[in-house]
């Protein structure tokens, strides 16, 4: 997953470095990573890495509370686990094919800002604030 995550920066590498935009870049590299798991070793096996990511984000902030202030021990576990969470979660309400051109777009426009994906995703508002 590692591997897949760092291959997925060649896509995601275009947001803000900022702490308040970088999830973009974290998030959805781990969210890539995980549609390479769901493929290649199957829905169960992403289910229960999902599961995982949705216990460690429990008591985390939400994404939009991100900002300079951050620390790096708050940041970290919101970027990898919470985020890709969320983005899985949006996946299951709008479907597969809805969220690829999505990513596709994202992708296109080199979204560097986290109200941009917004304006790409409005559906995703209501998960950027849990």
């Amino acid at each position: 997953m590692h591997i897949a995550h760092e291959i997925s920066h060649l896509w995601w590498k275009n947001a803000n470095l900022t702490i308040c935009d970088n999830w973009l870049n974290e998030s959805f590299a781990q969210y890539s990573a995980l549609l390479l798991i769901k493929e290649k070793y199957g829905e169960e096996n992403y289910e229960k890495i999902i599961d995982q990511f949705y216990e460690n984000s429990q008591k985390l902030p939400s994404l939009s509370s991100l900002d300079k202030k951050t620390s790096r021990d708050i940041w970290f576990p919101v970027c990898y686990y919470k985020g890709p969470y969320l983005l899985a979660k949006l996946e299951k309400e709008i479907g597969y094919e809805r969220m690829m051109k999505i990513l596709f777009v994202c992708y296109q426009r080199k979204i560097k800002e986290s109200e941009e994906f917004l304006q790409i995703c409005p559906e995703f508002r209501k998960y950027y604030r849990q």
